[in-house]
């Protein structure tokens, strides 16, 4: 398990028996839904958050990007935050997304445009998990919590590694089930399943130079190859996070250096 970070103390705060003595008295009253859970943590954030007081404009970096983290976020779920089908929390620089069972498809295309986004308009990756489970919602105060959360959060936490979001058994099972054909989910070589939002990305796109065009046009690799060359000798558990990035775009034909 990686070593805890602001954000893992937050979590590990709500986890705690007494947060509940500063929520609204009417949550206590609410039972659990089951729901679809998303958990999403943008990879290097805590770091950069941590160094920010070394700079002068440091703290101002942050907040602008955080913003932007938001604003991919938001934009990406109005569709099924206006039908009320769909509730997100912000935490840090992570976010719990919460949507109706049914909404699956939806939810997938969601979370790959999100992770696309965050890399492009970013440069910066996401890590996650898809589960099903148990939670609750409040806006007054803003609450997701529940066991479903937790479990989102541990698979994440404990499995993902690689930027990527992974989806739990019950949901790849729940897929079969209801036959549900994603394109774009993808078994890795470690045998987990995720969400293959390079994949997805290209299909949409639906020509290959305009694809590889945009990641050349918005420096994602030049970002990538940067990264993995800084961090190949000095710290291999950095490089192995953009290394997974440049092993999963030539699968799809996409050269790296030019």
């Amino acid at each position: 398990m990686a070593t805890a970070t602001v954000q893992d103390k937050l979590i590990e705060k709500w986890f705690k028996d007494d947060t509940y003595d500063v929520l609204d008295k009417d949550i206590s009253k609410k039972e659990y839904d089951n729901k679809l859970i998303a958990w999403l943590d943008v990879l290097g954030m805590s770091k950069k958050i941590m160094e920010s007081g070394k700079s002068d404009s440091g703290a101002e970096d942050i907040i602008k990007n955080i913003e932007k983290l938001r604003n991919c976020v938001e934009n990406s779920c109005n569709f099924l935050i206006r039908q009320d089908k769909l509730d997100y929390i912000q935490l840090n620089d992570g976010f719990v997304i919460v949507s109706e069972l049914d909404c699956i498809d939806d939810l997938c295309k969601i979370l790959c445009e999100i992770q696309w986004k965050v890399l492009l308009e970013i440069k910066m990756s996401i890590r996650g998990a898809l589960t099903a489970g148990q939670v609750i919602t409040n806006n007054d105060p803003k609450v997701i919590i529940g066991p479903g959360f937790i479990n989102a959060y541990n698979l994440e936490d404990e499995n993902a590694i690689f930027p990527r979001v992974l989806f739990s058994d019950n949901i790849y099972k729940y897929i079969e089930k209801k036959n549900i054909k994603f394109s774009y989910i993808t078994k890795d070589v470690d045998n987990l399943k995720y969400l293959d939002f390079f994949k997805y990305e290209l299909e949409l796109e639906d020509d290959f130079k305009n694809f590889d065009y945009k990641l050349k046009v918005h420096g994602i690799k030049e970002y990538v190859n940067e990264n993995y060359n800084l961090h190949i000798n000095s710290n291999t558990n950095i490089a192995q996070k953009y290394g997974w990035i440049i092993s999963k775009l030539s699968i799809l034909k996409i050269n790296i250096n030019r």
